[in-house]
């Protein structure tokens, strides 16, 4: 959802022809890809296994960075997919993994907790950027969604090399080679 609102502003700020219907077909291009990431999210797992939040935010860092720095249109619209598809196989990956990590019927609790932050997250996600941006200028945009992006990234990251070393999680990490064989 940030990017929704981050994308139609960037377009505009690079003066791209007709921008309004440009915006409008690269947010349902953007949609399509994160179609086709639910889709495809179990067959990617087998090859990335724990690492799929790690690699679903790479490509959506590749993704911003094509928005940030072209005004080509054909880089945008590659930059959509990857944005969609790395939000769409983050999204899917991560009710898998909160399934491996919490047993039983604590289960349904930690997956609606879990929903709640990310709706919260695009609910006010796009006011930070553009709260920014309004203060130091329209780059500041994409570079605040990169930062945000960087430092989940690390986030999750640490919190993968901690949980999966710990004995309570070994069975996350052999749920993951008999699901991946």
């Amino acid at each position: 959802m940030t990017w929704y609102a981050n994308v139609s502003y960037i377009v505009s700020e690079k003066g791209i022809a007709n921008g309004a219907v440009f915006s409008g077909t690269l947010i349902g291009i953007n949609n399509l890809a994160m179609m086709i990431g639910g889709a495809t999210c179990g067959r990617l797992s087998r090859y990335v296994k724990q690492y799929s939040i790690i690699t679903a935010i790479a490509f959506v860092i590749a993704g911003c960075l094509l928005t940030w720095v072209t005004a080509n249109k054909f880089l945008l619209i590659l930059g959509s997919i990857l944005v969609g598809y790395g939000d769409s196989f983050a999204y899917s990956s991560s009710f898998a993994i909160a399934g491996y990590l919490v047993p039983g019927k604590a289960n349904g609790l930690a997956v609606g907790i879990m929903n709640a932050v990310v709706q919260g997250g695009c609910f006010f996600g796009p006011y930070i950027p553009l709260m920014i941006s309004s203060a130091i200028g329209s780059g500041g945009v994409i570079m605040t969604q990169m930062i945000i992006i960087v430092v989940i990234a690390v986030v999750n990251a640490t919190i993968y090399s901690v949980v999966l070393r710990t004995r309570a999680c070994k069975p996350l990490a052999a749920g993951y080679a008999a699901a991946n064989k």
